[in-house]
């Protein structure tokens, strides 16, 4: 399917995109859900991301996955979209609340309220905690995320939540570090990183360990690191614009 608008493929902490400028006119959602998967199928990537014009924010941002369904946010896309569009100061709209990002020579952050974090159990799997920021998650902490088959695991949780969940797992390096793994509902896989999965995670691991963070917390990813902190009733979710990677795609 071919698109005359300007495209990119990209990624965030290794976590892939294809990026459709839309600002210059919308298109069909029926359009937006076959190019997202017929393109996340030939080049690969996890999302697709649109971005388009918003009478409320600096943009909106639609976000698509490669089995067609449709989320309200994605940390990492956030975060990619303003690395490329150099956002220094703004707002992103998308169907989970308007986000305030920034970016400068080295980082780039994503900011949201408290009010958009949701905490419950899982009663099919009591060792998990429900977190939804921005995506939904569930959390658990593990001596060795190595000696989990997440794959296995993550397609088993599906059968318990009818709109799909995200799956995360924990291994504490220190109180301040973690390693983390994520298997993503659109993908039906293991992806390289996930920005709500570690936004989830940095409020999971507060009561997992009967305290609130203190400080700057990282979790390491297969693709890079995310930095999460929590500063008045807002999370911030940043990373190095040296993870971030923009690339023109001519189809």
């Amino acid at each position: 399917m071919y698109l005359s608008v300007p495209k990119y493929i990209g990624s965030c902490c290794k976590n892939s995109f294809i990026i459709v400028d839309l600002r210059s006119g919308d298109i069909e959602r029926s359009e937006k859900v076959s190019y997202a998967t017929a393109t996340a199928k030939e080049f690969n990537v996890d999302s697709c991301l649109y971005i388009l014009n918003s009478e409320i924010a600096t943009i909106r941002l639609e976000i698509f996955e490669r089995d067609g369904s449709q989320s309200d946010t994605c940390g990492n896309g956030m975060l990619l979209v303003t690395h490329f569009l150099e956002i220094k100061e703004g707002t992103i709209e998308t169907g989970g609340g308007i986000f305030k990002t920034t970016c400068d020579a080295d980082t780039v952050t994503v900011v949201m309220g408290t009010q958009f974090v949701k905490v419950a159990s899982v009663p099919q799997d009591t060792s998990f905690l429900y977190i939804k920021s921005g995506e939904p998650h569930v959390v658990t902490l593990s001596e060795s995320i190595e000696s989990i088959d997440l794959t296995e695991l993550g397609r088993k949780f599906q059968l318990y939540f009818p709109k799909g969940v995200n799956v995360n797992i924990l291994e504490k390096i220190d109180s301040n570090t973690y390693k983390i793994k994520t298997f993503e509902r659109g993908v039906l896989n293991v992806t390289a990183s996930c920005g709500t999965g570690s936004l989830s995670s940095y409020t999971a691991t507060n009561f997992i360990n009967g305290e609130m963070n203190q400080g700057v917390v990282e979790f390491k990813c297969t693709g890079g690191s995310h930095w999460v902190s929590r500063e008045g009733r807002r999370l911030k979710l940043q990373t190095l614009r040296s993870f971030c990677v923009i690339d023109s795609l001519h189809t």
